[in-house]
């Protein structure tokens, strides 16, 4: 089984373009792909995204507002933080060496698993 870690914006054209090498990847049954998201958007700045992603925006606005839901969006924004990631889309493969960045926004899902 070969982990990848997914980091993205959600506001990021280039994360939107990366998505069908991220579902490609998936679709392998020998990748695993954790999901983290590189910027915290919240309040009204959450709308666009929710309403893109074919979510119930004002139902996006409430669940933030609940202090579970915006601490749990607040640890995982420190986790992405802790991971060095500087640009997005970013994928990382967990290694014995720890995790190393593969691919690059406009490589294919086989280039990538050629690289890991």
């Amino acid at each position: 089984m070969r982990e990848l870690v997914y980091v993205l914006d959600t506001y990021c054209g280039w994360c939107y373009g990366f998505g069908p090498t991220v579902r490609e990847l998936v679709a392998d049954p020998e990748v695993s792909l954790t999901v983290r998201h590189g910027a915290l958007f919240t309040g009204d700045r959450s709308a666009p995204s929710a309403e893109r992603l074919g979510l119930d925006a004002e139902a996006v606005r409430v669940a933030l507002k609940d202090p579970d839901v915006a601490a749990r969006a607040a640890a995982e924004h420190q986790q992405v933080l802790g991971l060095g990631v500087d640009h997005y889309p970013t994928l990382l493969a967990v290694t014995e060496r720890g995790l190393v960045e593969v691919g690059s926004p406009t490589a294919s899902a086989a280039e990538i698993k050629a690289a890991l």
